[in-house]
């Protein structure tokens, strides 16, 4: 019971290290609107993989964001084979991409993980709320 409150805690502080940057409004740069990414709620058990879900809600079009994303300690990211044959973190985008929009995710020197989303043809993403990147962890057996 401890350890999944410890879990949880964990979980809570670390998406209060996400954020998100480079927004940008179709066709009119001071347009006002919001743009929030949250690290949706999620119960993890010692032991267990999980996938964490980054959600994003946005009144305006967003064509692209970074966000950097810093683990707790016990949890780890699992990786996966890419369609080159590299074994890359297993961070994927949701269904509200578009074609056009790739995902870059890369582990910095700090343990830390740089996430960049965008479209080279300055695509929108779909929609306005919802999952957008989810992440798969283990969870040590020792948390």
């Amino acid at each position: 019971m401890m350890k999944r409150f410890i879990v949880r805690l964990a979980c809570i502080c670390f998406f209060l290290f996400a954020y998100t940057a480079l927004v940008q409004a179709e066709n009119n740069a001071s347009a006002a609107g919001t743009a929030q990414l949250t690290l949706a709620p999620a119960t993890l058990s010692a032991g267990t993989n999980a996938t964490l879900s980054f959600d994003l809600v946005n009144s305006l079009s967003v064509t692209a964001l970074q966000f950097d994303v810093i683990l707790p300690e016990g949890l780890s990211v699992n990786t996966i084979i890419n369609e080159d044959e590299e074994e890359v973190p297993a961070i994927t985008l949701t269904d509200r991409k578009k074609s056009s929009h790739w995902l870059s995710c890369n582990e910095q020197e700090d343990g830390s993980y740089m996430v960049v989303l965008l479209s080279m043809k300055n695509q929108a993403l779909s929609g306005t709320s919802g999952a957008l990147v989810n992440m798969k962890v283990s969870v040590a057996s020792t948390v």
